[in-house]
């Protein structure tokens, strides 16, 4: 089942270089997710060693649940040709983003709006300018 999170692991695992590129979307990290955690780490560690092999990779991990689930997830093909990857990546971490400025924005939404800070408020209106901005 394809998904923006495993889209990017995918792709990550299929190219290290990846993390490496400049101006990435950021507001991924920011992300709650399951399974974001997981994604973070390898990012980091491909930032820090992009020469890494995928196999190397997932030998990092002491968790064999988790070195199974990388393993199974690079058999998975990828649909965009070499050249394209870098967008393809980019655009996965662009919707992880926005999943998350989503579910900040239902977070919110949830509070009764005279319950909310002033930090909270200033929170709910970037996010509605972000979405009508990025309509």
């Amino acid at each position: 089942q394809r998904s923006p999170l495993r889209d990017a692991l995918r792709l990550l695992l299929e190219d290290p270089q990846l993390a490496s590129v400049q101006n990435l979307p950021a507001t991924w990290r920011e992300s709650q997710a399951k399974g974001i955690a997981l994604f973070k780490t390898l990012f980091d560690l491909c930032l820090s060693s992009p020469s890494i092999t995928s196999a190397a990779l997932i030998e990092r991990w002491p968790d064999e649940n988790i070195k199974a689930h990388l393993a199974k997830l690079t058999t998975q093909t990828i649909f965009a040709p070499p050249e394209g990857l870098q967008d393809e990546f980019i655009g996965a971490l662009r919707l992880l983003g926005d999943q998350h400025k989503q579910q900040q924005l239902h977070s919110l939404l949830q509070l009764p709006f005279n319950t909310l800070s002033e930090d909270q408020k200033r929170q709910l209106k970037q996010l509605y300018n972000d979405r009508r901005d990025n309509k």
